[in-house]
């Protein structure tokens, strides 16, 4: 019955004659690190940093994703340990991007207005990092691939949820890459974590955001101008006075040397051509 309803209100509608076009620009190689600092109203200080990834069907995707994990779960995560049993933040969090082209990975400390926003940046980065430093344990890459693993295994018992996921997979490319994703992170080695850490997370690919709360922000207004604004500053515009014209020109060497004067200043020879220019310029 619900296979036929399906079919009744679906079926009929017919699938699109357009054509999606390609994404034809790509950014290009990140070249040093970037940094963007926010003032704005609020009540937390907030250090952020993004590092660049590949996309979602490459694979090197699940070992990112495993390697993200290491760095941000809570309360065994390496920017848990190093930032909020430290005291330098209140809590961390981070958000890994799922996308058809490359993508971002992000890291964040949230802290309160009177902690320290650069012992909180420094901490980050450096626990960041300095991620191949201290490689990651068989059993910590083995832990965080089984609940994602658990999680894939879940998802089936659930219409909804296998849905929805199913509908963001298409999103990435293809709904069969479930599945790829799947068997590539049922291998992911600390090997290869470690890899993906010396590739990616690197200070020329990091861009940082830094949100500093501010009661009273001061900003620089810049005014805009409509094109009806424009219209009406411009429509009784005259020209001034027309400036003189110059001659039609034939540059061809018989014309050019029949023009030219010649003469001698001393040791040194001359040659003048003589011509008539638009603003009577020389």
């Amino acid at each position: 019955k619900t296979l036929n309803l399906i079919n009744q209100k679906f079926g009929s509608i017919p699938k699109p004659t357009r054509v999606i076009e390609k994404n034809w620009t790509i950014e290009p190689t990140q070249d040093g690190e970037r940094q963007v600092t926010i003032r704005r109203v609020g009540d937390s200080q907030y250090a952020m940093a993004g590092y660049h990834i590949p996309p979602t069907s490459h694979p090197d995707f699940p070992a990112v994703y495993v390697m993200s994990r290491i760095l941000a779960d809570t309360p065994s995560g390496r920017l848990y340990k190093n930032l909020v049993e430290t005291k330098k933040a209140s809590s961390v969090f981070s958000q890994l991007l799922q996308n058809k082209e490359p993508s971002y990975t992000i890291f964040a400390a949230e802290l309160g207005k009177d902690a320290s926003i650069d012992a909180a940046r420094d901490a980050l980065i450096q626990t960041i990092e300095n991620f191949t430093q201290t490689p990651p344990s068989k059993e910590e890459v083995e832990r965080f691939k089984a609940a994602a693993l658990k999680n894939i295994e879940l998802s089936f018992n659930e219409p909804n949820s296998i849905a929805l996921q199913m509908t963001n997979w298409v999103a990435v490319g293809d709904w069969k890459l479930l599945f790829v994703y799947r068997d590539r992170l049922r291998k992911v080695t600390a090997e290869d974590v470690q890899k993906a850490a010396q590739k990616y997370l690197l200070q020329s690919n990091r861009t940082l955001g830094i949100f500093v709360p501010t009661e009273k922000p001061v900003r620089a207004e810049v005014p805009k101008v409509s094109d009806e604004e424009i219209a009406a500053m411009t429509k009784d515009v005259k020209g001034g006075e027309a400036i003189a014209a110059g001659e039609v020109f034939d540059p061809n060497p018989t014309n050019i040397e029949s023009r030219t004067k010649r003469g001698q200043i001393g040791g040194i020879k001359t040659a003048y051509l003589s011509k008539k220019n638009r603003g009577e310029s020389v």
